[in-house]
């Protein structure tokens, strides 16, 4: 599995954000920590169905379900493209994004 560390450019409606992102080729989805969309007054929508999350060492995460998401463009050097990225507890990294964003490029 490939990880690496990627500046990018974060949309939510008029609200624009450098974030640095983890590129794990092993997530099927992405995610933004909470601190992120806190800090910087996003908008965040619920969930019709919360779900549980199992960190990558099977432990659970620590933010429990996850109950909301964020509606965004996000844009690693010229590739965009809209995403929902759940919100979770990522610790100190700021997103993480999986291979399904980079199979869009």
């Amino acid at each position: 599995m490939g990880i690496f560390l990627s500046y990018d450019t974060l949309w939510v409606y008029n609200t624009k954000e450098q974030t640095k992102a983890l590129v794990d080729l092993g997530a099927t989805i992405n995610f933004i920590n909470r601190v992120v969309m806190e800090n910087n007054n996003l908008e965040m929508h619920k969930l019709a169905n919360p779900y549980y999350v199992i960190n990558v060492d099977n432990t659970p995460n620590k933010a429990g379900q996850i109950t909301e998401y964020v509606q965004a463009y996000t844009e690693i050097r010229s590739h965009k493209t809209a995403q929902h990225l759940f919100i979770i507890n990522l610790g100190n990294k700021e997103k993480m994004i999986g291979y399904k964003y980079l199979y869009k490029a």
